[in-house]
C-alpha cells in the first residue's frame, strides 16, 4: 500500500473504531441488559429503531409496565416529587391534578451520552389505588439506544426507594394488650 492510501485506510479504521466505542458506551450507559428476554436480536432492534419508550401495552420489552400503588395518594405525590428531584436537571414542566389522578410532564436534560427527553407520568385512579403510567420521547428522530427506557426504569427505582423511606400506608402504634 502506498502512503496516502495507507493513511486513508488507517483513518477509516480509527473512525470505525471510534463509532463502535461510542455506540458501545451508549449501550452500556443505558443499562441495556442485552441478554435478558426476549433476547439480544430483539433488544438490539428496539434500541436501534426507537427514540421513545412507554409502559403498558405495545412496548416490545417486558421490563416496562404500568405500576399500581395502594395507599395515601398525597404521600405518593410527595414521593413522586422527591423521586424527580433526585435526578440532577430533571424539571417538572407542567403538572395537572384532577382528584386522585394527574399528569406530570418532565424534562430530562441532555448529557454526553443521551439526548434531551420529555417524559409524561400519568396517575390514574383505579379501584385498588392508583396506576402510574409513563412514556418518554427523546428529542430528534434518531434512535436513542435505550436511553428513554432507562430513564423510566431509573425513575421507578427512585420512586420505590422513596416509598421505602416514606411508606404510602400510615402505620399506627397499637397499645399493648394485657
Amino acid at each position: 500500500m502506498s502512503g496516502p492510501v495507507r493513511w486513508t485506510f488507517i483513518g477509516l479504521a480509527v473512525f470505525c473504531l471510534a463509532c463502535f466505542v461510542y455506540l458501545g458506551g451508549d449501550l452500556i450507559s443505558n443499562n441495556t441488559n442485552l441478554w435478558n428476554p426476549p433476547g439480544v436480536m430483539k433488544r438490539l432492534s428496539v434500541y436501534f429503531s426507537l427514540n421513545r419508550a412507554w409502559t403498558g401495552q405495545g412496548y416490545p420489552l417486558p421490563e416496562l409496565m404500568d405500576r399500581n400503588y395502594e395507599g395515601d395518594v398525597i404521600v405518593l405525590d410527595q414521593n413522586i416529587m422527591r423521586a424527580i428531584k433526585h435526578f440532577r436537571g430533571w424539571t417538572i414542566e407542567t403538572l395537572t391534578v384532577s382528584g386522585t389522578g394527574g399528569t406530570y410532564r418532565i424534562k430530562v436534560p441532555s448529557t454526553f451520552w443521551r439526548k434531551k427527553e420529555t417524559m409524561t407520568l400519568t396517575k390514574t385512579p383505579i379501584s385498588e389505588g392508583v396506576r402510574l403510567s409513563m412514556s418518554g420521547k427523546a428529542d430528534g428522530s434518531l434512535p436513542d439506544l435505550g436511553a428513554t427506557r432507562n430513564s423510566i426504569l431509573r425513575f421507578y427505582h427512585a420512586l420505590d426507594n422513596e416509598i421505602a423511606l416514606h411508606p404510602l400506608v400510615a402505620f399506627h402504634e397499637e397499645s399493648p394488650s394485657r
